[in-house]
């Protein structure tokens, strides 16, 4: 499991200091799951993470997609890029402010690519 939360106790002679730990650390990797709500999760750690923030006990029903009665929900995955400041142009003829950020962009347009570095 990847899920990662808790509390992290810093302890010294004189201090005692507790940090709380980011509650919902997943990686992206895809290997959808099913919930017991009939909700639809990219991962089980994702599926924990709904769990965990909703303070309900969302368990996992099966491996892969939800189907029957129940909806179908589509996950977009979040796209996190740091603010690095190195232009890429794409295929698409946009200028994206570095390689992630176009990246973030082929869930879109999955034929997108970098066509050179720079502003287009």
């Amino acid at each position: 499991m990847d899920f990662k939360f808790g509390v992290l106790l810093i302890i010294s002679a004189q201090i005692c200091t507790t940090l709380a730990l980011p509650p919902c650390v997943c990686a992206r990797n895809l290997n959808p799951v099913c919930g017991s709500d009939g909700e639809d999760y990219s991962n089980p750690c994702r599926l924990e993470c709904a769990a965990f923030k909703s303070g309900t006990n969302i368990t996992l029903a099966k491996y892969g997609p939800c189907v029957g009665s129940l909806p179908q929900v589509v996950v977009r995955e979040e796209c996190i890029c740091d603010n690095e400041n190195s232009p890429v142009c794409g295929s698409d003829g946009q200028t994206y402010s570095n390689e992630c950020r176009l990246n973030c962009h082929k869930s879109e347009n999955p034929s997108l690519k970098v066509d050179r570095s720079g502003p287009c």
